[in-house]
């Protein structure tokens, strides 16, 4: 005999959508904060590629202890097709990584963050191109507001001493590193359907911390001179974005559509602006605005054409 009546289904279900809700703002605050770590250890004067290479061999020594303990078994059941992508993924997070570090170097958080918010274009280009994807007219205009958006963000880099040391060079290495992301988040698609997140995100660390640090070696950059400080804010870039908003993302996943998901994500640019006006003064340029804007609204118009089967 039940001494409380049982709670309806529907108030479970909701339960999750609020959980999903919470962490997918988390997993906004946290990413936000990836480009304002990087910017404020780079003031430290510690070099872009240790950046990189830091957040990727610090990551995966704080996953290690857990995935071996507990997803031992997993990694073991990985198929030679299996390790093929793994391997392919973490050498694209190692570039991804570079590519960001580096492309902060050279102009504002602002450019670079929309510009990496690109990256779901990217891979309604690369399934229009190679799997013959059929495109509504939601998506093409997405895409075409996207484009106008980048070309003026572009042009308004032009000579503009306000948005960087070398505006074009960091316009070109945020959008190389778009396009990474996005070959980065195919390859995980085929890979996560057969492993957890947690041992994914270990292994793809562990190769991608392998082969920055060999480009570490390779290029003699100097890694022995860096400040408390420094260290300070390449620990948070490594706890924060990389493992709160990986993990937080996936959680909301489980529990709310991924176009959903996707096109919420987009506010991230927007903090990431906010907290950069704050921090380091970064007033956007006259075309800067507009530009931003129609790539935001560009990717949110190709998020909400993309099919509702994912």
């Amino acid at each position: 005999m039940r001494l409380f009546p049982a709670i309806p289904d529907t108030w479970a279900l909701t339960s999750k959508r609020w959980r999903g809700h919470i962490a997918l703002a988390g997993s906004v605050a946290c990413g936000a904060w990836a480009v304002i770590f990087i910017r404020l250890a780079q003031q430290e004067h510690v070099p872009s590629l240790f950046i990189a290479t830091f957040r990727l061999v610090a990551a995966s020594l704080i996953l290690a202890p857990f995935v071996l303990r507990r997803y031992r078994e997993h990694i073991h059941q990985l198929s030679g097709g299996d390790w093929l992508h793994v391997l392919v993924a973490g050498v694209l997070l190692a570039a991804l990584l570079v590519m960001g570090s580096f492309s902060l170097e050279h102009t504002t958080v602002l450019v670079v963050a929309v510009l990496f918010a690109t990256s779901p274009l990217w891979i309604a280009l690369l399934e229009l191109v190679f799997l013959k994807a059929d495109f509504n007219q939601s998506m093409w205009l997405g895409l075409t507001c996207a484009l106008v958006g980048s070309v003026i963000i572009a042009v308004s880099g032009n000579g503009d001493a306000g948005l960087g040391k070398n505006p074009a060079l960091g316009i070109a290495l945020a959008l190389g590193g778009a396009l990474i992301s996005s070959l980065y988040a195919i390859m995980g698609r085929k890979v996560r359907r057969r492993i957890p997140l947690l041992p994914y995100m270990w292994l793809i660390f562990v190769l991608g911390g392998a082969i920055d640090l060999t480009l570490l070696v390779i290029t003699r950059t100097p890694i022995g001179n860096q400040t408390p400080t420094g260290y300070l804010w390449l620990m948070l870039a490594t706890l924060v974005p990389q493992i709160g908003s990986h993990i937080t993302y996936n959680y909301a996943l489980r529990h709310l559509p991924a176009t959903y998901c996707s096109i919420f994500g987009q506010l991230e640019v927007i903090l990431s602006a906010t907290i950069a006006f704050f921090i380091f003064s970064e007033i956007p340029g006259l075309l800067q605005l507009p530009g931003s804007l129609a790539v935001i609204i560009g990717v949110t118009l190709v998020n909400l054409g993309q099919p509702r089967s994912e």
